[in-house]
């Protein structure tokens, strides 16, 4: 089992965060079934991923270690490694940024400033890229199970849904996620 650290700075409503746990449990639980071969082909692609969370044996499935409610908070969950990895990848681009952004600020040289947004434009540009590719690597295992272009394009938007809602979430929350040394 691989953990998930995030930290937050700003204040939650108890619908937030409702929100925020179902739609990682969500990513998750999709992730988990499309990694996993042993589901592939036996039922419709959008059965598939509406039931994941049915599917995943509970030994498995993504659960809270701890959970920090203060200001700064923090949230820390243990899943599946190859899955954990995928939804850090998916998820860790925020940190970067404000790190980028932050040196920016401390510098205060305009040049440096314009540099560093050009920088930061090409961070997002390349995790853009590594997402698609992401997404591609996907569509693969589904395809090499035997599910159909058509079905994968009418269901791929199961899995970017949460995605999205997630790093809406970091955006409007101010989370960062934690590397696995650091403190939540």
């Amino acid at each position: 089992m691989n953990t998930l650290k995030f930290s937050s700075r700003k204040n939650w409503t108890v619908t937030d965060f409702r929100f925020f746990l179902h739609q990682l449990n969500v990513l998750y639980n999709r992730l988990y079934v499309i990694t996993e071969p042993r589901f592939g082909g036996r039922t419709s692609l959008d059965r598939l991923l509406r039931g994941s969370h049915s599917r995943v044996p509970e030994r498995d499935r993504l659960s809270i270690d701890y959970i920090e409610i203060h200001s700064p908070g923090g949230f820390v969950f243990s899943g599946l490694g190859k899955v954990m990895e995928q939804v850090r990848f998916l998820i860790k681009d925020r940190r970067y940024m404000n790190e980028l952004e932050a040196t920016e600020k401390r510098q205060g040289v305009v040049y440096q400033g314009e540099m560093n947004k050009l920088e930061i434009e090409e961070k997002r540009i390349e995790n853009a890229r590594k997402w698609v590719e992401l997404y591609k690597e996907q569509v693969n295992l589904m395809k090499g199970v035997g599910y159909s272009e058509e079905e994968i394009q009418n269901n791929i938007g199961k899995i970017v849904a949460p995605h999205r809602n997630i790093l809406k979430m970091r955006e409007s929350h101010e989370m960062d996620l934690l590397y696995d040394d650091e403190d939540a």
